[in-house]
């Protein structure tokens, strides 16, 4: 595995015990998408481009319909979580 998987499995798995830990409410309303997401696959290498590390990701969800705001959630949450690791830019694929 890549530092990328790594570093996305540690975050999406502290994110899962805390949606099973947690009410979902308007404070914490991300955890609703979270939980429809079964796992997140880095798909590729990560290419350094101006400055951002490049980060081809999967996303593979419990249920079938997928909201585009859902996607842009699960990308901003995992670039601010791991902005000190290179500022990555996670690419869908």
């Amino acid at each position: 595995k890549n530092m990328y998987q790594n570093l996305i499995d540690k975050v999406f798995s502290n994110l899962k015990k805390k949606y099973k830990e947690q009410e979902i409410s308007s404070a914490n309303w991300y955890l609703t998408i979270f939980a429809k997401v079964d796992k997140i696959n880095v798909v590729g290498t990560p290419k350094l481009v101006d400055n951002r590390m490049v980060v081809p990701i999967e996303i593979k969800w419990d249920r079938g319909d997928i909201e585009e705001y859902w996607l842009n959630t699960v990308t901003q949450f995992l670039t601010r979580e791991l902005e000190p690791y290179g500022n990555p830019y996670f690419k869908i694929i």
